[in-house]
């Protein structure tokens, strides 16, 4: 597409190549703005640049290319043809020796009529953006940190708008300010105008090009929210058949205003996405175009669609709504429905990430078109997804609407199926105190609901599914011990009776996996010795069909992998949870935090040399993390991320930067509130990451008040590996502040701990740390003239 960086790419790589050939080298660029340059114009310049006067030059292009061929015969040159539009502009100027080459840049394939080889470049990812935006910025890798995410987001990654930016923060500005001037999605692209780069002119001079049917497909994709989507939107959107519309879809592909995402989970189907520039372009397009009315009137018929979608999955998992139910298919699915249905059926929690926001769109047309049994059936199957960018309150309000709607059909079973779809949401966005008060009202609904409301297998899925759901939310937290209490109580739940209806006794064998799965592993939170077991997480990976605990086992193996400092295994294990769930802003969030954990631990293991590039990589995934978690409002999830910043810088060496990160997590704490559920746990990170500064700054009285607190709270949930590394720190500080005894003491106590979870290298090291600490006692015994210890020390 426009602006990825193909000429800055073709011209470093010719510069890396170019003394392979030593006859010389030739540029040209094709294509300027919206001007197309002729071959006899490019052969013109080739020719005088290989020595040819104006009294020599040919006037025809046939002439002069055949002139140029002539005189490349028997070269050895390399030629740059930049920004071609066509064949037709290439075939004429390509030299004629065979020891020749060519690097060409296009936007559009260019067929096979060349011979050689073709490439399509895409994006860069996040860390490679990152280092381009900071290239052209001046910025350290240690500066700004949450500032150049924030600013990379807004530029989509993409690479020219990385330079508008990084050039302005070169010439006057800071990163702050211009994080604050790109927020606006109206003025971003003004805003990334700078210097005579214009991402949204490139973009305008494209779709200038469409014929009128694709700009105007082209203008109503901006209608879509999800950030993924397949080609059949278009026939509601345009009233056209499926086969126009993915015919539309793959004209705008070759484009490149769309973007191939790949094929649809479970379906094969294709699906497409918008970058956010040319969403913001296509969007401006629009709205010159069409008026609000008739933009809503478009999306209503959309919602319509997706609804009708959504009925059809509903009909054949509840056969008895057909008969009240609409019949026939929608008509934008027909011509692939069965093809379609059977994917969403196996993959549903799929669907439901890549479609959110629009099956929360169909949740509310359902209510407002009169189809309140439509809208609950849909929220007690969404679970707990949370859409990046998307305002939460929308989920709470389709929750609170579809919950409703359940109560007023006197339907118990889908009442508590909705509260346990909308406590997981308010729980995976750390609302707490509200998750756990709508998770009770599902337990207190299963014991006061009538055998003739609910079955006795009913109420007792009701209540595991809420309990285990608690536990879920405790464990998020860092407090093993309470998840410990209610996974108790959910196994007693799901224990599943003979007499349950396959349908029901299915779904309790699945919570039971669940819940068995959390048992163990929260057990490595509770109990050294099964901190490197695994065999329950190879278990629900290999035989699970449940997506939750498939993701839920492949992140514990990658923990697995970093407990053993197997790297690569770890990495391995998080790509694989990353690619199953990609559009679910919190499951992305915990992924970032973990690999910024990862990636910590390995600083600290590291030769000092290598620890301040690993410790930015590991902030830069922390603020990755902290920024999903602000965009959800998740004050929890938002305080441990600093929290983890902080500790990243200071393994790396930028104490001040740290300090300040941990100050920023210090003040959200102090925000949060002390009834805060998990006040304490978080409490005890932001106490020790503080503790870790003030002893990085020469303070050890102060750094160990810091660590006895937290120790207190970390006790208090029973992370008893977090009591361990702390006491192991803890000792250090002690040390420094003269206390030897009770540094030993407290090094003792987390030297058993190592011992007993067969953690070898933490134990080496609480070792280095107690050899420092006695050879310091003895040398203090040795200038005071005091006696050694007695022989029953």
């Amino acid at each position: 597409m426009q602006g990825v960086g193909k000429t800055a790419l073709a011209q470093r790589f010719a510069h890396s190549i170019a003394r392979h050939f030593p006859d010389g080298q030739l540029y040209a660029n094709l294509g300027i703005g919206r001007e197309r340059r002729t071959p006899t114009d490019v052969l013109q310049d080739f020719l005088k640049a290989l020595g040819v006067t104006d009294a020599e030059m040919p006037a025809g292009e046939a002439a002069r290319a055949h002139l140029f061929r002539s005189l490349t015969v028997r070269k050895r040159m390399l030629v740059v043809l930049d920004a071609a539009r066509g064949y037709d502009q290439i075939g004429l100027v390509l030299p004629s020796g065979s020891r020749c080459a060519v690097i060409i840049t296009s936007r559009l394939r260019l067929g096979s009529d060349l011979g050689g080889f073709q490439y399509l470049l895409e994006a860069p990812d996040a860390p490679e953006a990152d280092d381009i935006f900071r290239t052209y910025a001046g910025l350290a890798a240690h500066q700004d940190i949450d500032e150049v995410t924030e600013v990379v987001n807004y530029c989509g990654a993409l690479p020219l708008a990385l330079r508008s930016a990084g050039e302005q923060i070169g010439d006057d500005l800071d990163a702050a300010t211009l994080a604050t001037r790109l927020a606006p999605p109206g003025t971003r692209l003004a805003r990334l105008r700078y210097r005579g780069r214009d991402i949204e002119d490139r973009i305008v001079a494209d779709y200038d090009r469409l014929p009128p049917t694709e700009q105007r497909a082209f203008r109503l994709l901006s209608l879509l929210e999800s950030p993924t989507f397949g080609p059949w939107v278009l026939a509601p959107l345009m009233n056209v058949s499926t086969t126009e519309a993915e015919s539309l879809a793959a004209s705008l592909v070759r484009w490149h205003l769309l973007r191939d995402a790949g094929s649809a989970v479970g379906t094969g189907l294709s699906r497409y996405s918008l970058h956010p520039l040319v969403r913001l372009v296509a969007k401006q397009l629009l709205d010159q175009e069409m008026t609000p009315a008739d933009q809503a009137a478009a999306r209503e018929g959309l919602d319509a669609e997706y609804l009708a979608a959504a009925r059809i999955v509903l009909v054949h998992l509840e056969p008895e709504l057909a008969n009240g139910a609409p019949a026939g298919p929608a008509s934008a699915w027909a011509q692939c429905q069965n093809v379609w249905l059977n994917g969403v059926l196996q993959n549903m929690q799929h669907w439901v990430r890549t479609e959110y926001r629009n099956i929360l769109r169909a949740m509310a047309y359902a209510e407002e078109t009169g189809e309140p049994y439509l809208c609950w059936r849909i929220a007690a199957h969404i679970g707990s997804c949370v859409a990046d960018g998307l305002d939460i309150s929308n989920s709470i309000r389709a929750f609170e609407t579809a919950a409703s709607a359940a109560e007023r059909e006197s339907a118990p079973r889908g009442h508590g199926e909705v509260l346990l779809a909308y406590g997981s949401f308010l729980a995976a966005v750390e609302n707490y105190r509200e998750s756990f008060s709508v998770l009770d009202q599902v337990v207190a609904l299963a014991d006061s609901a009538g055998d003739a409301d609910l079955s006795r297998c009913e109420k007792h899925w009701l209540r595991a599914s809420a309990h285990r759901r608690k536990a879920e939310a405790w464990e998020q937290m860092g407090a093993y011990k309470r998840a410990a209490d209610e996974l108790q109580r959910a196994r007693t739940d799901a224990q599943p009776e003979d007499s349950a209806p396959i349908e029901l006794s299915g779904k309790l064998d699945r919570e039971l996996g669940h819940i068995e799965l959390l048992i163990a592993e929260n057990a490595t939170w509770l109990r050294p010795e099964k901190w490197l077991n695994r065999d329950a997480f190879d278990k629900a990976l290999s035989t699970s069909n449940d997506e939750g605990a498939q993701f839920r086992a492949a992140l514990d193996l990658a923990e697995h992998a970093r407990r053993r400092r197997d790297w690569g295994q770890a990495h391995d294990f998080m790509r694989k949870a990353r690619d199953d769930n990609y559009e679910d802003a919190r499951r992305t969030a915990a992924l970032r935090y973990r690999t910024a954990r990862l990636l910590l631990q390995k600083c600290r293991e590291s030769s000092p040399r290598k620890r301040p590039a690993i410790a930015c990589a590991a902030a830069g995934h922390a603020s990755a993390a902290a920024l999903l978690f602000r965009n959800m409002d998740n004050g929890a999830g938002l305080i441990r991320a600093k929290t983890l910043m902080a500790r990243a810088l200071l393994s790396g060496g930028y104490a001040g930067e740290a300090h300040g990160m941990a100050q920023v997590a210090e003040k959200a704490l102090a925000a949060l509130g002390e009834g805060h559920p998990a006040c304490e746990s978080l409490r005890a990170r932001v106490q020790r990451c503080l503790a870790e500064i003030d002893l990085g700054f020469g303070h050890p009285e102060q750094a160990c008040a810091r660590f006895k607190r937290a120790i207190t709270d970390f006790e208090q949930d029973g992370n008893w590996r977090s009591v361990a590394d702390t006491w192991l720190t803890y000792a250090v500080a002690l040390t420094g502040a003269g206390r030897l005894g009770i540094a030993l003491a407290r090094l003792h106590e987390a030297e058993e701990y190592y011992v007993a979870c067969k953690d070898g290298k933490a134990l080496a090291d609480a070792r280095r740390v107690r050899f420092k600490i006695t050879r310091k006692e003895r040398w203090q015994r040795w200038f005071s003239g005091s006696p050694g210890p007695g022989p029953d020390a």
